[in-house]
Order: structure tokens, then sequence, then C-alpha cells
């Protein structure tokens, strides 16, 4: 009987270096390519956080339904309502350039100064106001608890569309929303009220 010796072959691994045993270059690779895939997924795709203030509002920073953020010279909300207290100073606003500034102040008057003067109220001043609320449905209201103070009263529409009041440079208090079935960019809005216009009616 005749013995053929089988010899050994080779390993992909005993034909590297030893240095270089063991490792799997294009492993990690993919596994670096895997954790950037799921933190861009995580970052795209994840709903927007949401988050009750000190005050009960739900807070949302999704471009499509913001909800109850700024104000800077806007404050935005759409499908939950905020509501605020007398006095609450963070939810003043002021314009881009510095000039004009609306405020709730803590006798329930909401209004607007240019500089130190004023040039709108809401005219609720030593009514026993509660809070300013600004409504899904598309009106904001100041309330003595329950009872309606002073209403911006516009054609007000059941539906979760973004709503924008803005502190505009010219002094103009304005409340704006979204135009249904309007997708061009730049993006318009439909004016619902404003200080100096008063309410908008279609």
């Amino acid at each position: 009987m005749q013995w053929t010796e089988r010899r050994r072959t080779s390993s992909r691994s005993d034909a590297l270096p030893a240095t270089a045993r063991g490792r799997r270059p294009w492993r990690r690779s993919l596994a670096s390519v895997a954790v950037a895939s799921s933190i861009l997924t995580a970052t795209v795709f994840a709903p927007a956080a949401q988050a009750a203030d000190q005050f009960g509002n739900i807070v949302s920073y999704s471009d499509l339904h913001p909800s109850c953020i700024g104000p800077e010279n806007a404050f935005w909300w759409s499908e939950s309502s905020c509501s605020y207290p007398p006095g609450y100073s963070k939810l003043d606003s002021r314009s881009s350039n510095g000039r004009y500034r609306s405020t709730f102040q803590a006798d329930g008057n909401w209004v607007v100064y240019d500089g130190d003067t004023a040039i709108w109220s809401s005219g609720t001043a030593g009514r026993g106001a509660t809070n300013i609320t600004f409504q899904w449905d598309g009106n904001i209201v100041i309330y003595r608890n329950a009872v309606a103070l002073w209403s911006a009263n516009p054609c007000r529409v059941a539906r979760p569309e973004r709503k924008i009041l803005t502190m505009q440079d010219d002094g103009n208090l304005v409340f704006t929303s979204d135009t249904p079935g309007d997708f061009t960019s730049p993006h318009q809005y439909t004016v619902r009220w404003s200080s100096r216009g008063g309410t908008v009616r279609y």
C-alpha cells in the first residue's frame, strides 16, 4: 500500500503578515457604514421630540406641525393649543429690527410697543385675565377662567395647519396660517388677523 502525503493548505490568514492576522478591515468598514446608516435613519426619519412645558403645553419642533415654539419675532403653533398666564416674559416677541415688541403683561393686557409707547392693546388690563390661549382652531383668546375677554375671532378652521404670530418690522403684529393646498416655494400664508387691520374674513 502506498501512502500519499497530504500537505496542509495555508489559510488566508496564514498568508497575512503576523501584524495583520485576525484583522478584518472590510468588516470594520461594513460596521462603520451600518452605524452611520442607523444614525442617519434616526436623524431623518425619527419623529420630532415632543415634551410638555411648565404649563402643560405640548412643545414640538416638527417642520409640518410645530407646536408652542418661539418667540423670537414669531410664535408658532398648529394642532395643539398653547396657553400662558399674564406676565410670562418668554412669550414676549420683538421685531427683527428691535424697534417693536409685543407682550402679555402682568395686568392682563396684551400690548404692542414702539419703544416705550403703546401703539396697540387688547384693552384687557385690570379685568382679571388668567391666560392667553393660541387655539388649535385658529383663534387667539384672552380668558378670565372660562370667560373670553378678548378674541382675534378670525374665520376659524378645524385643521392642523401651521399658525404663526409675527411681530413685524413695521410695528404690525400679524397672525397668519398656511394657505391650504399651496405647495409653492416660497410658501404663501393667509393673513387671519393683525393689530392694525383687525380680523380678516374670507
